[in-house]
């Protein structure tokens, strides 16, 4: 008997061993895995650090985007105002062109409107002259709007970049 004791514990010791080593294979593997998740997941939040920097980037320079805007659109309102008082100096115009056709008696009531149109010019070149300087000023504004958009594009582009290197990074380590 004492012969098939001996088999049965050589038999489970050579279970317990095959056991261990099939448990420390598993073990292996699964630090292996983690080693590669912990390496993912520092990349990944490296990469989702930028792209917060880069939201916080383009939630400033559209901030400055929006006076930019309102700026432009009262220049442009300003352009709209101007189409009343060269109505009035179109009328004012052929108002005296007719008049000067009459002869003597019209000539009276030309001066009258040559000076209409007179005012009318002064007031257009008061206008002209503030749309002249907020024009320079759109200008200005254009090309600091074509900075920030550049910056937007640039700022995504970066973005995305971070996004595909973080999806890289989770398709290799998680099984799909």
């Amino acid at each position: 008997m004492r012969g098939r004791g001996s088999l049965l514990r050589l038999g489970l010791a050579v279970l317990a061993v095959s056991t261990l080593a099939f448990l420390a294979v598993v073990l292996a593997r699964v630090d292996l895995r983690l080693g590669d998740q912990a390496r993912a997941n520092r990349q990944t939040r490296q990469a989702s650090g930028s792209i917060v920097e880069v939201n916080a980037r383009m939630s400033s320079r559209l901030g400055h985007l929006a006076p930019l805007l309102d700026e432009t659109r009262a220049t442009v309102e300003a352009t709209s105002a101007l189409t009343p008082v060269l109505e009035q100096l179109r009328a004012a115009t052929a108002r005296a062109n007719r008049l000067a056709a009459g002869g003597r008696e019209g000539a009276a009531a030309t001066r009258e409107s040559l000076d209409d149109i007179r005012r009318l010019v002064a007031v257009l070149e008061g206008q002209l002259g503030a749309l002249g300087q907020s024009s320079q000023g759109v200008l200005g504004q254009q090309r600091v709007l074509t900075a920030v958009l550049g910056g937007l594009a640039d700022d995504l582009d970066a973005a995305l970049a971070d996004a595909r290197r973080i999806r890289r990074l989770l398709d290799a380590v998680l099984p799909t």
